[in-house]
Parts: C-alpha cells; structure tokens; sequence
C-alpha cells in the first residue's frame, strides 16, 4: 500500500476474469491496479476498463466468450496421459510442470506456467498453446521422470523394472547402506542425470548406471546425505555424523567449536560460513566446500525477530553480523554516525524496521533485504493507503 495516493482498487491474482465486470465496479477509485498472470477479458470488459486508470501487469491477456474452469496448481504437478478435463479449462501452475509422454496438450484451453516445465523431447518446440515464465527441460521420451534430486531405496531397488532408463533433473544419490547398487546394475538401469553421488564402495557399479558425460561424485562410505542448509550442532552430529553430504550451506557459529572435532568429512555444495574464530580450526577438516565466508567479530542469526540496540553494538568490539532474519528492528536511540562506524553487516533479511534519519546507514550495511521502511514514514502512508481502498488477494478473482 506504500506509495498509493487516494482510494486504490488492487488485485493480485493468478486469474483475474473481468468478463462479466459491472459498469461501475470502480467507480470512486482513484487508482485502479490488477497484478494476475491471466487476465481473462471479452470485448465488453476491455470497453469498461478502457474508461478507467487502470493499471494491469499480467503475463497473459485471454480475450475469449468461452466458460472457462480454472484450475491453479501450486508446488510440483504432473500432466499423465488421458488426464483431460471434461470442459474447456484453463490450467495455472506456479512451480515444475512435468508432462509424461503421451499426453494431449490440446485438450486443455491454455496452460500457464511460473516456473519450470519438464517435457519430452518429442515436444521441445511444440508445446502449444503453453506459456511459460521460466524455462522448458526436456527429456528422452523413453525415460520414466523421478523425482529433481532423487535418493533411491531398498524398496525402488526391488521395483526397478529391467533395462529401465531414469529421468533424474538434478542428481541422483547413492549413499545408503542398505542400497544393493550391484542388483541395479544388474538390471541393466540407466539413470539419465547431470550428476550422480555414490559412496566409495558403491563406485564399479554406479559407473554402469549413467553415461560418460554425467558427473560421479564419490564420497566416503557411511556419508549422509541431507538436501537442505543446516548449522554444525550437537543434534546434527547425534542425528546423522560426522561424514556429511549438504546440499546447500553450512553454517558454524560460536557455539559450533566444541562439535567441529567430530565433523570428519563434508561435502557442501553451497556456502559454508563460519567466524574469524573458527577458520583455522575448519581448515583441518576434510571435505569439498566451493565457497568460504569467514565473519569477523559476533554473528547473530536464523532468528525471527531481533532488536537491535545499543548494548549489542557496545559488546561487538570487533563488528557486528546479522543474517537470515526475518525481522529487525533498530533501537531508534542508535544515532546514524553509531551504526556507521560499527562495522555492521546485515544480510539476507526479510525485513528492517529504522527511523528515517538511520535508513541511510541500514542502507549501506545492508545485502539482500528485501524491504527497509522507516517507520515514521510506513505508518503515515499505511495509513493514507487503507482509508477507503480495497486489496484482493486469491487465486481465481471474479470481477
């Protein structure tokens, strides 16, 4: 609402149908704004909206009489043959398409997708009447589609059907102990994958199940695989050792010393990021790690909400990082020359709450923020904006 002047209108919408609009509908409005993906109109509605400062920001603009089902899909959704609607549908999916071979894009009055699209390769260049804000993969039309980064177990080992070819997007990871990796190579199963993982042991036989222009990553035998960021704790070394696989950051804070002892192996494909303290300690660890932050001085982070005041400033001698919060608030006694000469570093937070007079430091301490409001400001224009103005927020909005 910051920044609108007088009585706004605004709809943020995957599908916004103005088809069957009134005549007044924004009448007394002096700003009108419709935020959709696909804006449905027809001859009549594009007249009404032409009499208004309407301001529209939509990927697509269907102009059409037809009765329309919407059907919006949010996440990973999967097209299969013979799945086709009953009646003329309109289909939104915000995230990964995947579409099996097979299947009849036709039947379907226009897809839409924010995202990603995984298809046959038969149909690379034919898709339709799909629009895609993303990018389109594809795959051979023979390939059954697994999961982007799949880990198999004991049980798809038993189910793996002969001679079978495999669609994996990002990698495929065999590191359990309890994979018979033998009995798939048996089996004579392809995997069709940029990268596959494997422990030491499992290697002559993971080798027969890509092709020589995948990459083979070997770790140690009993490494653990986890697809997410994690921080080095006493919980992460009881839960799943100290031979480790992240697929994505490491994070080592003050409290991590004690535990960097039993952390003997580890691959991260993100970014580990640890203090000044703890640099020379982690340098004795074995492992893969492509990108290093070392963080002088104290570190707060992962935390929802924090204060910022003067006594934490006062005790970071040596500077000051606050990182991957979602809210921070600025103690409005901390003048702008303090926070400048503190040696602040805030990143990757969702959201900064200052006076005005202390934006223009924040500003300049900041990396990656998505929003800093001076509250003096954001309380008056919250204010201007709300009297009188309507927000829609849905899905499938009906004008």
């Amino acid at each position: 609402m910051l920044g609108i002047e007088g009585k706004a209108y605004i709809i943020n919408s995957d599908v916004c149908d103005t088809r069957k609009m009134a005549e007044d509908v924004f009448e007394g409005y002096d700003q009108i704004i419709i935020n959709a993906d696909v804006l449905l109109t027809n001859e009549r509605s594009r007249a009404i909206l032409a009499r208004y400062p309407v301001v529209m920001d939509n990927d697509v603009t269907l102009d059409t009489e037809e009765e329309l089902a919407v059907s919006t899909q949010n996440g990973k959704f999967t097209l299969h043959p013979g799945q086709a609607p009953q009646n003329p549908t309109l289909l939104v999916v915000n995230g990964c398409m995947t579409i099996e071979p097979g299947c009849d894009l036709h039947a379907y009055r226009k897809i839409v997708v924010n995202g990603i699209v995984i298809c046959p390769q038969s149909l690379t260049g034919s898709l339709g009447d799909v629009s895609v804000n993303g990018v389109v993969e594809s795959y051979p039309d023979d390939c059954i589609v697994l999961d982007s980064t799949f880990v198999p177990d004991r049980v798809f080992v038993l189910r793996a059907k002969a001679n079978a070819r495999y669609y994996v997007r990002k990698k495929v990871v065999l590191t359990a102990k309890d994979i018979d990796v033998n009995a798939l190579a048996q089996k004579g199963v392809q995997f069709v994958t940029p990268e596959l993982v494997c422990a030491e042991s499992y290697t002559e036989a993971a080798v027969s199940l890509i092709d020589e222009q995948a990459k083979l990553t070997v770790v140690p035998d009993g490494c653990t695989y986890l697809e997410k960021d994690v921080t080095l704790d006493r919980r992460l070394l009881k839960k799943y050792g100290g031979i480790l696989y992240i697929d994505g950051d490491l994070t080592l804070d003050e409290e991590s010393a004690p535990f960097l002892e039993g952390l003997s192996y580890v691959y991260v494909t993100g970014t580990v990021t640890l203090p000044a303290s703890l640099a020379e300690a982690f340098d004795e660890v074995d492992g893969v790690f492509d990108e290093v932050q070392v963080i002088n001085g104290r570190v707060v982070q992962n935390k929802v909400n924090v204060r910022l005041d003067a006594s934490m400033l006062a005790s970071s001698p040596d500077g000051l990082t606050i990182r991957n919060c979602a809210q921070l608030q600025v103690e409005k006694t901390i003048t702008p020359q303090e926070l400048e000469q503190a040696n602040l570093t805030i990143e990757n937070c969702a959201q900064i709450s200052c006076t005005p007079e202390q934006r223009g430091a924040i500003e300049l301490a900041s990396k990656n923020v998505a929003s800093i409001s001076d509250e003096a400001a954001s309380i008056t224009d919250l204010l201007k904006g709300l009297l009188g103005s309507k927000v829609v927020n849905a899905d499938h909005y009906i004008l």
